[in-house]
């Protein structure tokens, strides 16, 4: 979901906007509608958008003058403006995007498609960066687990993925190997004591550098690179997201 605040002073183009994004941008999420240049600016440190529709021209200071104001910009900017004469201004400020007033439903529609495709791209790239930090590091550590035979030894870096078994853990290899062990998940979790892992269900304790894709939702769900897909918890959704913020 696109966290969105729009900034925009005309009651007309607010409403239009609002009911734009309701009716053809299902996956945005109006967090506030402001009137005023610093009302945007308070609104955006608090809300902390992913997008930002901005009008540039607004009494008192321009939708330029207040991205300065604002600081750190961590978020993209559509800007929205009854004039072309600001093209060139808007490229330099980074814009992700600029659209001319008054504003068709297709072209908004299209902006924010495109900027759903970006930020899959961006988070496709975190998982490989991921994934190759992830892969240089406990390279030769191996672990002792008890099976019904005795036990194995494995590198901690074979291991894709883990799923409990009631009493039992399937072991999910690289290779395709399934190695069932004697131990629970939490035991499985404590002898691995790795950052490199984590527990995104009661079920399933995985591999961060094994990890494929993300796809979004209430709790989201996982792709391995073996294709498994495996749901994300909602209550550990938000702290497998900061993981992935650290990359």
């Amino acid at each position: 979901m696109i966290k969105c605040v729009i900034v925009e002073d005309d009651q007309m183009s607010q409403m239009a906007l609002v009911d734009t994004l309701a009716e053809h941008c299902k996956n945005v999420e109006v967090q506030a509608v402001c009137g005023t240049p610093e009302e945007g600016v308070r609104s955006i440190r608090q809300l902390f958008p992913n997008l930002v529709l901005l009008d540039i021209e607004m009494p008192g200071m321009s939708g330029f003058e207040m991205l300065k104001l604002v600081g750190d910009i961590d978020f993209e900017v559509i800007f929205t403006t009854s004039y072309n004469e600001y093209v060139l201004d808007a490229i330099r400020s980074n814009a992700f995007d600029y659209l001319t007033k008054p504003i068709k439903p297709a072209e908004l529609k299209a902006s924010i498609e495109r900027l759903i495709q970006k930020r899959v791209r961006s988070r496709n790239q975190k998982f490989e960066q991921l994934a190759e930090s992830l892969s240089s590091r406990n390279k030769n550590r191996r672990i002792a687990l008890p099976t019904f035979e005795g036990f194995i030894f494995i590198y901690v870096r074979d291991i894709m993925r883990c799923e409990s078994e009631s009493n039992y853990t399937t072991l999910h290899m690289a290779n395709g190997d399934k190695l069932v062990v004697t131990r629970t998940l939490k035991e499985i979790e404590e002898s691995i004591n790795s950052t490199d892992f984590f527990r995104v269900h009661n079920s399933h304790f995985v591999n961060l550098a094994s990890i494929k894709k993300y796809i979004r939702g209430s709790g989201g769900y996982l792709v391995m690179n073996d294709g498994a897909t495996i749901n994300i918890a909602r209550n550990r959704k938000d702290k497998f997201l900061k993981i992935l913020e650290r990359f």
